[in-house]
């Protein structure tokens, strides 16, 4: 089975829910799920949701396979979430939503906290398609959470959320350098789910937690340096699809820009690297030469997703 990535759109939510389902607390509780789905609508309007899906081809056909929902919350959240005794954390998420207090950090506030204290990652769902096999499930589960990393690296972690809903996912979380914060076994023998298989856990995992841990697919996250190069927003636009492998064209027609003005933008790019970094890029202008220019700054990039990253 040949694996493919991207992240999705709105016409994504059907299926990404339906895989959600494997995780209601109740066989086919569909009030659950509703409630699931509109808590995310209500989400996705407030904050900048990452939503990465992998997907392979059945029939010329795109057939979804898994799913996971991240998004990046504020440190007073966090903290909220150490002090409470009950799971859950769409609900709670939510209220401070009602309230018109924003628990998540967008926009130019990523910049402030990648120049600042850091981010904290809150994945919000992880789910996969339940007609899969346990070893080809292990495998997309495995390719979605390095994308997930490869995702975020570059950016200023200073922990990574989780709340895994069944003791799979929590043996998965340690694994991978989680430590357990919160088993919410006071309200599990309220709710009679004690020794319920979708029994909730609240995790987090430090850097301190992941370097002591063996080959986490977390490492990536916890290597932060400091950018060199400092590209702009727009810049950045233009290299995080070129790295993704968007050719020109492909990137013109998803950043509603003409190929002159795409084609001024690399020359910018080119420019700032060369000035910064003198002998970073092959010297010389267009042609062949051009494509050198764009492969050694893409390589150089790969090795450096921080300068793919908002910051001030």
């Amino acid at each position: 089975m040949r694996l493919a990535f991207r992240t999705a759109s709105a016409q994504d939510l059907p299926s990404i829910m339906s895989m959600v389902s494997r995780f209601a607390p109740f066989e086919e509780d569909r009030a659950w799920l509703r409630t699931i789905e509109q808590e995310y609508c209500v989400i996705f309007e407030h904050s900048e949701p990452l939503t990465l899906l992998v997907y392979h081809y059945e029939d010329e056909k795109e057939k979804l396979l898994a799913a996971m929902i991240v998004t990046l919350v504020h440190e007073w959240f966090y903290e909220e979430l150490l002090d409470s005794h009950e799971p859950y954390t769409n609900p709670k998420l939510l209220h401070h939503l009602a309230f018109g207090r924003n628990p998540f950090v967008n926009g130019k506030e990523i910049a402030e906290a990648n120049s600042g204290r850091g981010v904290n990652l809150l994945p919000m769902t992880l789910a996969w398609d339940r007609g899969l096999e346990d070893s080809c499930a292990a495998h997309v589960r495995q390719h979605l959470l390095h994308r997930f990393a490869d995702r975020y690296a570059g950016n200023k972690v200073m922990r990574v959320i989780a709340e895994p809903c069944d003791s799979f996912l929590k043996k998965g979380c340690e694994e991978s350098g989680f430590r357990l914060i919160h088993d919410y076994e006071l309200w599990a023998r309220k709710e009679g789910m004690l020794n319920h298989p979708s029994r909730p856990y609240l995790m987090v995992a430090e850097q301190a937690d992941v370097f002591a841990s063996v080959n986490s697919y977390l490492l990536r996250l916890f290597s932060y340096q400091a950018p060199v190069l400092s590209f702009t927003s727009n810049q950045q636009e233009v290299l995080l699809l070129a790295t993704e492998g968007v050719m020109d064209a492909g990137i013109s027609e998803l950043l509603f820009i003409g190929p002159d003005a795409l084609k001024a933008r690399w020359k910018s790019i080119y420019r700032r690297a060369e000035k910064i970094i003198p002998g970073l890029l092959p010297y010389g202008e267009g042609g062949s030469r051009g494509i050198e220019k764009r492969r050694a700054l893409l390589q150089y990039l790969k090795d450096r997703p921080e300068e793919l990253r908002p910051h001030l």
